[in-house]
């Protein structure tokens, strides 16, 4: 093949060189300002062979992937396109697609973000001041008056021999509970009126010399020590029961007037008055019912004005003389 000038076999050397390093897929179709390929047969075999055109990463050697074509081994340097010239698309070019992973896209801030947002409702509340806890009155009323609180009641333990000489008064509004040992309780015990329950225990010997007077709705005696309670048992309530089972026991004697009095005479010569004038049961009230079972019991008499009484004795061992009974409804030994 002849060319007619220099410049046209520059250009076919040029354009075999874009070729093997892959310029040609840039759209350079020939080199030098304005030239054209006009009347070069690119499809001809030109000299040498031709390698298939490839696609270079960015970031090579220099003149690789930059769009800027390498130089040659010949020494001669690419002149760049026109600027006419159009970039061909890689189906074009025969290189194949771009594989290279797109960037995450960020998701633009909504109005649901972390900022907190004013509150534009009503202020809040103020707190109410601190409270002072209840005042345990059980505790500071008991220990007035030298007793412990247990279980919301006063309870007096004169439990140890010859305790508690003095006088023993519940204070008012509290439940009460009363132990007293051998020759303890010297003084009168006393339930207020105002109590729900009251409860005295002369379990010891000589016990409760002082008497007792329980006023409380409810009132439970019980004179188990010998000799104990022997200052007499008296009480005003709702309902009044006095047990007299130690021997010797409530000798001062026993006046109920409750709405229910229950009294048990069962140790030897309980109930028994040492006093010419004194009378060994009285009872008053609505029901009322008495048991003189032991020997020498209630041996001064018994005088019941209740609504409804009740007297059972065992007359075997002397006791019960006289039986008085002035009620609308008297039974057993009631004449």
């Amino acid at each position: 093949m002849r060319f007619s000038a220099p410049s046209a076999w520059s250009n076919f050397l040029h354009a075999v060189v874009a070729t093997s390093i892959g310029v040609g897929a840039l759209g350079v179709t020939g080199c030098g300002a304005g030239s054209t390929n006009e009347g070069i047969d690119t499809t001809s075999a030109g000299p040498g062979p031709t390698s298939e055109p490839s696609q270079k990463p960015e970031g090579g050697p220099s003149g690789e992937g930059t769009g800027v074509p390498a130089s040659s081994s010949s020494g001669v340097v690419d002149t760049p396109a026109s600027s006419n010239s159009v970039a061909p698309t890689p189906s074009d070019s025969g290189a194949p697609p771009s594989t290279a992973p797109s960037e995450p896209s960020i998701p633009a801030p909504t109005s649901s973000s972390s900022t907190p947002v004013a509150s534009t409702g009503p202020d809040p509340m103020p707190e109410p001041p601190p409270v002072d806890p209840p005042v345990d009155s059980c505790s500071s009323e008991c220990a007035l008056v030298g007793a412990e609180c247990v279980e919301g009641a006063c309870v007096f333990d004169c439990s140890v021999e010859m305790s508690c000489p003095g006088a023993i008064e519940c204070p008012p509004g509290h439940d009460c509970t009363v132990r007293c040992g051998d020759n303890a309780c010297g003084g009168a015990v006393k339930c207020p009126d105002d109590a729900a329950t009251c409860r005295v225990e002369c379990t010891g010997a000589s016990a409760c010399s002082g008497g007792i007077e329980c006023n409380s709705d409810s009132c439970q005696i019980e004179c188990a020590g010998g000799g104990s309670c022997s200052g007499g048992v008296r009480g005003v309530a709702k309902e009044f029961v006095a047990n007299c089972e130690g021997g010797g026991t409530c000798m001062g004697g026993v006046d109920c007037d409750a709405e229910t009095c229950g009294i048990v005479c069962e140790g030897p010569g309980s109930c028994a008055c040492l006093e010419e004038d004194c009378t060994s049961i009285v009872m008053t009230g609505g029901t009322a019912q008495i048991e003189c079972l032991g020997m020498g019991t209630c041996n001064r008499g018994v005088n019941c004005t209740a609504d409804s009484c009740d007297v059972i004795c065992n007359e075997a061992f002397g006791g019960c003389d006289p039986v008085s009974c002035d009620s609308p409804d008297p039974k057993g030994l009631c004449p």
